[in-house]
């Protein structure tokens, strides 16, 4: 008795899955968005989310559905130095490391 296991990729748009149109589409708003924003602070953590968009759609891509399970690895990864980028830039870290004393002159 032969078994199989059945897989279901999900909708696919010539063979390749739909997520990764749709990643390409939210690479291109952040390129949009990097070009609106110039040189400033706030372009690096957009830089870091739309690199992770950009991998997670080129990785089926290049290497096919087998490495479809270090897509979440690479995005997660991308996407979360964005976010301490876009921590430092707004002072995050500062306003935690640095805590003010209450006031004990108030009796």
């Amino acid at each position: 008795m032969i078994e199989g296991l059945g897989i279901y990729s999900g909708i696919s748009i010539f063979n390749t899955p739909v997520f990764v149109f749709v990643d390409f589409i939210a690479f291109f708003l952040s390129i949009i968005l990097m070009l609106r924003i110039g040189s400033g602070e706030l372009l690096k953590p957009v830089l870091f989310f739309g690199l992770s968009f950009l991998v997670s759609g080129v990785i089926p891509l290049i290497f096919g559905m087998e490495y479809i399970w270090v897509i979440p690895l690479i995005q997660t990864f991308l996407s979360f130095v964005g976010i301490l980028i876009l921590m430092k830039i707004l002072g995050v870290f500062e306003m935690i490391s640095s805590r003010e004393k209450p006031n004990e002159d108030q009796s």
